[in-house]
């Protein structure tokens, strides 16, 4: 591992408030006081208002401190002796250059001032970022897991602008809705499939036998909260509400109809390892975890200003834990695995 790469392997200030900020108002907002308002009582009234409440300035704080990690990133990546090539940096930048001015109006402006142009200016720089960060795993060696995850991720993204461009097209060209849904789908399997390799790679498994299992125990414990809410809050007769919230909570859809909180208990297993990850002695896996929480708090495609902010750290992060460990040719992944338990 090459000194620069090794410098990458903390993450960033204000990256640990940003991944927890956003999974809090995930689980408190998005899906608390949404499921909780599909059966609401006016009893529950104020206290919903409260939550709500409690939500946003959640919301507000993770998008903050998210801009500044990102900010941090971002002008970190373009030090010349950070292992990327030139067109790479300067694509970061120049996209960064977009969607973090926008990022920061959407945050101070009410919400009626944040136009659907300032939507799709954010939408789209927000994705090309991600799958520019994602081109690292085709320049450099990896871990697998690793590996995998950073590509599947950058494919969700470029299928995500894919999907959104010809839906915008359908109207005009009838064919391009259903090779639109056909991206959007298979975005849907490769988010998941990012969120699960790099969970696994978060583990922290160089910790002792018994803390291993206190840490796993302890992040299935934080990972399983969004379910647990789904169930407990779930409404008896609120019809395709309850499959509402947890679309709008996520995103997915493809076997939400049949197992509407399939996608959460995935995303537990998945939280459980990033969790557990934030133990972890090696700051390159505690990168990585934050990096898992902050993509799985953003959800899969996601179209608000602060949910995309989410999805770029988290790239940003998983990048950095990446280029910690990463080498320019294939060595042995048994010594790849020894230097991410070793770094920082």
């Amino acid at each position: 591992m090459s000194e620069a790469a090794g410098k990458l392997t903390s993450a960033p200030p204000l990256a640990g408030v940003a991944a927890l900020s956003a999974f809090a108002d995930f689980a408190v907002t998005r899906l608390a006081v949404r499921l909780a308002a599909a059966g609401e009582s006016p009893a529950d009234h104020q206290l919903l208002v409260r939550l709500a409440t409690v939500g946003e300035l959640l919301r507000n704080l993770a998008a903050l401190a998210g801009l500044i990690a990102l900010l941090t990133m971002v002008l970190d990546f373009l030090r010349p002796e950070r292992p990327l090539p030139l067109a790479q940096r300067l694509g970061v930048a120049g996209f960064a250059g977009v969607f973090l001015p926008t990022v920061l109006l959407a945050t101070v402006l009410p919400v009626a001032r944040t136009t659907p142009q300032v939507v799709v200016f954010a939408l789209a720089a927000a994705n090309l970022m991600v799958a520019l960060l994602g081109l690292t795993a085709f320049r450099h060696w990896a871990p697998r897991p690793l590996r995998i995850g950073l590509i599947a991720l950058a494919f969700t993204s470029i299928a995500a602008v894919s999907a959104g461009i010809l839906q915008l097209l359908a109207p005009v060209l009838g064919w391009a809705f259903p090779i639109s849904q056909a991206f959007r789908r298979a975005g849907e399997v490769t988010w998941l499939v990012s969120l699960g390799a790099l969970a696994l790679m978060a583990v922290p498994t160089q910790l002792r036998p018994s803390r291993r299992a206190l840490a796993i125990g302890l992040g299935a414990a934080a990972g399983a909260v969004p379910l647990g809410l789904a169930l407990a809050l779930r409404p008896q007769d609120a019809g395709t509400a309850y499959e509402d919230v947890l679309y709008g909570a996520t995103h997915l859809e493809l076997l939400l109809g049949r197992t509407p909180t399939l996608y959460l208990t995935l995303l537990a297993f998945a939280l459980a390892g990033a969790f557990s990850g934030l133990f972890s002695p090696s700051a390159g896996r505690r990168a990585l975890a934050l990096g898992v929480v902050s993509v799985a708090a953003g959800g899969y495609a996601p179209s608000t200003p602060s949910t995309l902010l989410m999805m770029v750290v988290g790239a940003g992060l998983i990048t950095r834990a990446y280029l910690s460990t990463a080498h320019a040719a294939a060595p042995s992944l048994l010594e790849l695995q020894r230097e991410l338990d070793e770094a920082g």
